[in-house]
């Protein structure tokens, strides 16, 4: 099954802008494309999502895009971030968030935290 990604744009809660976060995408053998089903449940998060999100907050404390996001919005990034790792993605050449660019050493340095987040509970 090919792998290959799509876009879904979410507003984060209080922001003027859209932030999209990159969603991974499948071929079905009819050759369609389908938006990978999501293990995600808001109202009931597991007890990895639970430590994602704890980390994951910890680490982007301070940071506006973090602190607006909303919980859905970190666990499909994290999901994404898994995503793209299960079929050989480097750690650090992942971005999960749209128009990220590359700071002063070369880093994605807020997909770094979710993917480094995600790595550790999710995955």
């Amino acid at each position: 099954m090919a792998v290959g990604l799509a876009a879904i744009v979410l507003t984060l809660a209080g922001c003027s802008e859209a932030v999209t976060v990159r969603a991974p995408t499948s071929t079905s053998p009819s050759g369609a494309v389908e938006l990978r089903s999501s293990p995600i449940d808001p109202d009931a998060p597991s007890e990895a999502e639970r430590q994602y999100l704890k980390s994951v907050r910890a680490l982007g404390s301070g940071i506006l895009l973090f602190e607006r996001a909303t919980d859905t919005q970190l666990l499909v990034a994290g999901w994404q971030a898994c995503a793209e790792m299960n079929v050989g993605s480097r750690a650090t050449e992942i971005v999960v968030i749209e128009g990220e660019k590359r700071d002063a050493t070369g880093v994605y340095r807020i997909s770094g935290l979710v993917v480094s987040s995600a790595d550790l509970y999710l995955c």
